[in-house]
């Protein structure tokens, strides 16, 4: 069945579509440092998955500003790779992601974070374990609280899309999405170097655990 669903290009059906565009494309019209990007996920839970609610993710970025396309070697991935485990990995890190938003903006050093948080405690606790990664210091006078009245419904009900009835998208969701992967992405290199690996989520990361 597997073979049949890839042979007849069905197996797109199991995957959720992004809108995107080739990695050529972007880098032919983009200049940026190498970037660090962190994966979270929500656990499924049949009993609130089941039922067709979906698994809430979380994605962190920065940059590496000392290091260029031409500059970055292996021994900087395994050294970016070493850190995440350390920090994110033994065990996986949980970001309780909630709806109060957190910003830290050090664009010297390739911070430009907003990140989606239920505290102030857990977006600083969350902002300084990235610094790590580059063995950065963390400043009070980047950082920014950003309160939020408004409430979110868990269940924002359904509305009419191209004549079928569907459920609404959920706004700043709470819940416990817990560290999946990371990888570096190198302007000029189609394919990301997969730096840490849990559980199997990628395959040839320099680091799994």
């Amino acid at each position: 069945m597997w073979l049949f669903e890839i042979t007849a290009g069905h197996a797109q059906s199991i995957q959720t579509p992004i809108y995107g565009i080739p990695v050529q494309e972007f880098q032919r019209d983009s200049k940026f440092k190498p970037q660090i990007r962190l994966y979270f996920k929500e656990s499924y839970d049949f009993e609130k998955h089941g039922s067709g609610t979906e698994q809430v993710r979380g994605e962190i970025t920065f940059h590496v500003m000392n290091r260029t396309a031409e500059t970055i070697k292996y021994a900087d991935s395994l050294e970016y790779a070493n850190e995440i485990k350390a920090e994110f990995a033994t065990p996986p890190l949980v970001w309780k992601k909630g709806k109060y938003k957190c910003t830290y903006i050090d664009l010297e050093n390739g911070f430009d974070f907003r990140v989606l948080t239920i505290s102030k405690a857990e977006g600083i606790s969350i902002i300084q374990s990235c610094l790590k990664i580059l063995d950065k210091t963390y400043n009070d006078d980047f950082f920014q609280f950003i309160e939020n009245t408004k409430t979110y419904p868990a269940l924002p009900g359904t509305h009419l899309v191209y004549g079928k009835t569907v459920r609404k998208p959920r706004q700043r969701p709470t819940a416990d999405v817990k560290f999946t992967h990371a990888q570096l992405i190198i302007p000029g290199q189609i394919k990301p170097v997969n730096l840490v690996s849990v559980a199997g989520r990628l395959r040839n990361a320099i680091v799994e655990v």
